[in-house]
């Protein structure tokens, strides 16, 4: 089936927001988890992020947070509603298990490096 006039518009506005995102190190406007705890524990259909009026937020924080709202409100223009939300709940999913993945690969080459290796030296000079 092709793509109609307004979900190619609608692709192309989410496009356009998450490239923005990807630039900012956002994973939403507003939301940017830090740390590992914090990132295990999103729920991707829970997602809450910060408020522009958060008055706990500096003028800079702010600023970065908040960076791509513009795009985002042209995402809201061009797509349903809950494309939007289906937009922002599979890309923090995805973002989730990109650093899951890459937290495994690490902690898999702390296991098989050099801690390996001298595991495997003090079992053989006994």
């Amino acid at each position: 089936m092709p793509p109609t006039r307004r979900s190619a518009k609608s692709a192309g506005a989410r496009d356009a927001y998450f490239v923005c995102l990807d630039a900012q190190g956002l994973w939403l406007d507003g939301f940017k988890p830090e740390g590992h705890e914090t990132i295990m524990a999103i729920d991707p259909t829970r997602v809450v992020p910060k408020s522009p009026s958060d008055r706990t937020l500096t003028k800079e924080e702010r600023n970065s947070l908040f960076t791509c709202s513009k795009l985002l409100e042209m995402t809201k223009k061009d797509c349903l509603p809950s494309s939007v939300v289906h937009f922002g709940m599979t890309r923090v999913k995805e973002l989730q298990k990109q650093y899951m993945v890459e937290h495994t690969g690490r902690k898999e080459q702390d296991i098989s490096g050099s801690g390996a290796s001298a595991f495997w030296e003090k079992v053989s000079a006994k």
